[in-house]
């Protein structure tokens, strides 16, 4: 196996302060069940230090049986919907609100002002959703201004096998 140290080149990452912080985690699967409780421990310490956080969970599809040994769920969520079952755990254990959005993505849910940090957190595994990803990123980047660009981030998550890769960035420019 050969390792991969392209991350030794990377950039330093400094943000600008922004008056909330919107945690939007697109796919509640195989990556995505298991990050929700961070996500969530994430956003209650920001809320504790003062900074508002919305949190909220997109994904269309179901629990099925054998989502239950690779996903984070158990046998009584069968049938349930993903985003809203994730939703409903994690905002009871940790007493943060959680919105669940239990449909496809589409550019509109995501509510993105200029003073908030938007996050997409992409834990999905198909083109079709990485694209719908893609077009919110471009949409809410299109009517901000060079300032308020790196208000808007897509960290993108995804796994193979016996292997996995994140990927971050601000905008769809393939230049630096």
């Amino acid at each position: 196996m050969k390792l991969n140290y392209d991350f030794v080149e990377a950039k330093p990452l400094v943000l600008p302060m922004h008056e909330k912080v919107s945690l939007n985690l697109i796919g509640c699967g195989g990556t995505g069940s298991w990050l929700a409780a961070s996500l969530c421990r994430l956003a209650r310490v920001l809320t504790e230090k003062g900074k508002p956080t919305q949190v909220t969970f997109i994904d269309p599809d179901i629990v099925e049986q054998a989502n239950v040994t690779r996903q984070n769920f158990c046998d009584a969520e069968i049938g349930l919907n993903k985003a809203q079952t994730l939703a409903v755990r994690y905002s009871m254990a940790w007493g943060i609100e959680i919105t669940a959005i239990p449909q496809p993505l589409d550019k509109m849910m995501i509510d993105s002002e200029q003073t908030t940090l938007t996050i997409l957190i992409g834990c999905v595994d198909n083109a079709q959703a990485r694209n719908s990803i893609a077009n919110a990123l471009e949409f809410h980047q299109q009517w901000r201004c060079s300032q308020h660009a790196t208000s808007f981030w897509w960290l993108d998550c995804g796994n193979h096998e016996t292997s996995g890769q994140v990927l971050l960035g601000s905008h769809l420019s393939t230049e630096p």
